[in-house]
C-alpha cells in the first residue's frame, strides 16, 4: 500500500482538543500529539506539530480525511462572530480555539450517541471498542515503524445477528439492535436522510426523520446532525451546556445570534466548562484546608453517612430507567384528577417492574389525595424540588431551606409591591407517622441538618384574593390540608422557612418578581396557572430548590441506568434539562414542546400512561 504524509498548516486545530470534545469516540491517543483513527473503515495516523498538524494515511484516503478533518472551514471567521460583550464565550473560544466540528460517519454516529445516552465520555469509549473489537474487522496499519491494529464499527448486518448482551448496554441495547434492523428493512433510510441535508431541508425537518429511530429524541438527534451530518446550527443541551445556560444565560443561550455555527459555539462553551471543572476539582484535592474547614467537613459527612447508608440500602433501582411525571397538566387532567381507569393501569404497569414517581409543584396532602389509589414507592418531588418526600414511609427525606437574610428580603418586597400568599416551613417536631419508621437525617445544600418526618407548616396572614379563598378552602377540605393563620408573615421570618407561593394577576406580580431576580440565591418559577384563570404563579425557594436539583438527588439516591421526564408547562424545562429523556403531553406549552425529546398525546387523554405502557412492552 502507497502511505502518504501530508503536513496542514493551520492556527485553528489542535488535536488533544478535538479528541477531547466528546464529538469523537474513536480516537487512540499513542503518545502525546499523536492519534490512530479509524473512521468509515478507513485509518490514519495524526500528528500535532507547532503550526498544523501531519496527517499520515493511504494515498487513497487522503481526500477523505481532509474532508473529516474539516480542513476547509476557517474557524478563525467563525470565532470573529463571537459577541465581544459575551466574556464567558469569548474567553471559551479562546481556551478551545483548535476544535473542529468533524465530518463523521451518519450511521457510527447513529449507535455512538445511542450508547452515549447517560454515560461519560471514557465508559462510552470503552463500549465502543469491546463493540468494535468483536464485532468489527482488523485494520493493520503498518509503516516505517509504525504497526497499529484497530477495528472498523460494525455494519447493521453484523449487528442484528450478534448477541449484544455481552456488552452491557443496558436499556440501550434494545434501541440499537432496533436501529440496526429498520435500516436493513428498509424502515429507515441513510442515504434518504444525507440527501435530506443536501437538499437544504430545515434541521428541524431532518430531526423529525431521526426521530423515528427508537431511542433518538431531541439531544441525541441535535449531537447526530451536528456530528454525523455537519448541521452547524444544531446546539445540543447535556447537562454540562445545561449548567452553562443556567449560571451564564438565564436558561438560554442565544442560539438565534450564531446562525449557522451555533453548534461550534456549542463545542467551545463545552470544552471550557469541562476544563474548569477540572482545574477545581485539581485545586480542591491539592488545598491544604484550614483546621475550620476540616472540623466543618467531618461534621457534615457524619451527618450524612446516615442519609447515605439508607440511601444505598433502601433507594436502588439497579441500573433500570426511571421514569418521572409531572402532575397538573400532565398526568392529571383538566379537573386536577387522575382518569378513572388510570390507577388501575399505573398499578398493573408499576406490579410489571415499572419505576415511577412524580415531580410536581404540589405539598404531600395533595398529592397523597390525588395519587392515593396509585401504588408509588419511589421517593417523589415535591413543591418544584424544594422537598424530596418518600411516600411509604411518608416522611422527608431532604429539603432545601431558603437563607434568612433572603426571607427578609422576600418579605420586605411583598411589603413594598402590596402582595401576600402562602409561606411553608419545616416545624421542629418530628411527626408521629415517621418516628414510628425510624429516624434518619435530612441534610440541606448548606449542610444543616434535622431530622427526617419533620412537619410541615403552612402559614398566611389573610385571604386576600378570590383565588386564594379557593386555594385555601380546596386543600382544607379535599386534602385535609392543615393552614395556620399569623398576624403577618414576618412573624415566621425566624423558622426554617422552604418555600412561598404567590398567585395575581401577571401585571401585579411581574415587578415583584423582578425585584426578587436581584437575590442569585433564590429560585423563582414563574408561570400561568395552567387551569386558565388568568392568573399567575410565583413560586420561591433556596436557589437549589428546582425540578433539575431535584432529579440530580433521585439520580444519587436511586441510582437509575437512566431517567425520562415528563411535563407540560415552563416549570418542567429544568426537569427535562436534568433528564436523559424528556417527554411532552400534547397540550404542553410550546416552549416545552420545542424542549422534548417525544410529544406524547394530551393529558386527557392519558398521554402518559400510554407512553409508558408502550416502554413496558
Amino acid at each position: 500500500m502507497d502511505y502518504i504524509d501530508i503536513f496542514i498548516k493551520n492556527d485553528y486545530i489542535d488535536l488533544k482538543q478535538i479528541a477531547e470534545s466528546g464529538q469523537c469516540f474513536r480516537w487512540k491517543k499513542i503518545c502525546p500529539g499523536r492519534y490512530f483513527v479509524i473512521s468509515a473503515g478507513q485509518a490514519a495516523c495524526f500528528f500535532q506539530e507547532k503550526t498544523g498538524i501531519r496527517i499520515l494515511c493511504r494515498e487513497k484516503d487522503e481526500e477523505y480525511f481532509r474532508r473529516y478533518l474539516d480542513l476547509d472551514t476557517d474557524y478563525g471567521k467563525i470565532i470573529e462572530r463571537i459577541d465581544p460583550e459575551d466574556r464567558f464565550l469569548s474567553g471559551a473560544a479562546k481556551m478551545g480555539k483548535g476544535i473542529r466540528i468533524l465530518r463523521q460517519n451518519l450511521w457510527e454516529m447513529i449507535i455512538s450517541f445511542i450508547i452515549s445516552q447517560r454515560n461519560n465520555i471514557p465508559r462510552i469509549m470503552k463500549s465502543i471498542d469491546a463493540l468494535c473489537e468483536k464485532l468489527g474487522e482488523q485494520i493493520v496499519f503498518d509503516y516505517e515503524g509504525e504497526h497499529l491494529v484497530g477495528y472498523t464499527f460494525p455494519s447493521p448486518e453484523v449487528i442484528v445477528g450478534a448477541d449484544l448482551s455481552e456488552f452491557k448496554f443496558g436499556y440501550r441495547e434494545k434501541y440499537i439492535r432496533q436501529t440496526a434492523e429498520d435500516i436493513l428493512e428498509g424502515k429507515f433510510d441513510l442515504e434518504e436522510v444525507k440527501d435530506a441535508v443536501d437538499e437544504g431541508k430545515t434541521p428541524e425537518q431532518v430531526k423529525e426523520m431521526l426521530k423515528q429511530l427508537k431511542g433518538v429524541g431531541e439531544k441525541v438527534a441535535s449531537c447526530i446532525q451536528l456530528f454525523g451530518l455537519h448541521q452547524l446550527s444544531l446546539f445540543p443541551v447535556d447537562t454540562w451546556i445545561a449548567k452553562v445556560e443556567e449560571i451564564y444565560y438565564n436558561g438560554h443561550f442565544p442560539v438565534e445570534r450564531y446562525e449557522g455555527i451555533a453548534g461550534v459555539m456549542q463545542q467551545y462553551l463545552f470544552f471550557r466548562v469541562r476544563e474548569e471543572a477540572e482545574k477545581r476539582a485539581c485545586l480542591e484535592v491539592k488545598a491544604d484546608k484550614n483546621q475550620k474547614e476540616k472540623s466543618e467537613e467531618i461534621r457534615k459527612n457524619v451527618s450524612k453517612k446516615v442519609l447515605k447508608k439508607q440511601e444505598k440500602e433502601e433507594y436502588n433501582l439497579s441500573g433500570k430507567m426511571l421514569y418521572v411525571s409531572d402532575l397538573d397538566g400532565t398526568l392529571l387532567n383538566s379537573d386536577a384528577l387522575l382518569n378513572e381507569d388510570v390507577p388501575k393501569r399505573l398499578n398493573a404497569l408499576i406490579e410489571q417492574g415499572l419505576c415511577f414517581t412524580v415531580a410536581t409543584a404540589r405539598t404531600y396532602a395533595t398529592v397523597n389525595s390525588i395519587m392515593k389509589d396509585v401504588n408509588l414507592t419511589c421517593p417523589m418531588i415535591l413543591m418544584n424540588g424544594v422537598m424530596i418526600y418518600d411516600p411509604v414511609k411518608k416522611s422527608c427525606i431532604h429539603a432545601e431551606i431558603i437563607e434568612r437574610d433572603s426571607v427578609e428580603y422576600i418579605l420586605k418586597g411583598r411589603k413594598k409591591f402590596g402582595v401576600t400568599g402562602f409561606a411553608y416551613a419545616l416545624s421542629p417536631e418530628i411527626s408521629e407517622d415517621c418516628s414510628k419508621s425510624g429516624e434518619t437525617s435530612v441534610v440541606d445544600s448548606a449542610g444543616r441538618v434535622g431530622k427526617s418526618g419533620r412537619k410541615m407548616a403552612t402559614y398566611y396572614e389573610k385571604i386576600a384574593t378570590q383565588h386564594m379563598e379557593k386555594f385555601y378552602t380546596e386543600r382544607r377540605d379535599l386534602y385535609h390540608k392543615p393552614f395556620s393563620k399569623v398576624e403577618k408573615l414576618e412573624d415566621i421570618s425566624g423558622e426554617d422557612i422552604i418555600y412561598f407561593s404567590i398567585c395575581y394577576e401577571e401585571e401585579v406580580l411581574r415587578p415583584f418578581y423582578e425585584y426578587l431576580k436581584k437575590d442569585e440565591r433564590l429560585n423563582l418559577n414563574f408561570y400561568k396557572d395552567v387551569y386558565g384563570d388568568g392568573l399567575w404563579y410565583l413560586e420561591i425557594s433556596h436557589k437549589n430548590a428546582s425540578k433539575y436539583y431535584g432529579i440530580q438527588k433521585l439520580r444519587k439516591l436511586l441510582h437509575p441506568a437512566a431517567i425520562t421526564g415528563m411535563g407540560d408547562n415552563l416549570n418542567d424545562i429544568p426537569l427535562f434539562k436534568a433528564c436523559d429523556r424528556s417527554c411532552a403531553v400534547g397540550n404542553a406549552h410550546k416552549e416545552v414542546k420545542e424542549r422534548a425529546d417525544y410529544i406524547l398525546d394530551t393529558n386527557l387523554n392519558a398521554g402518559v400512561v400510554k407512553f409508558l405502557e408502550k416502554e413496558m412492552k
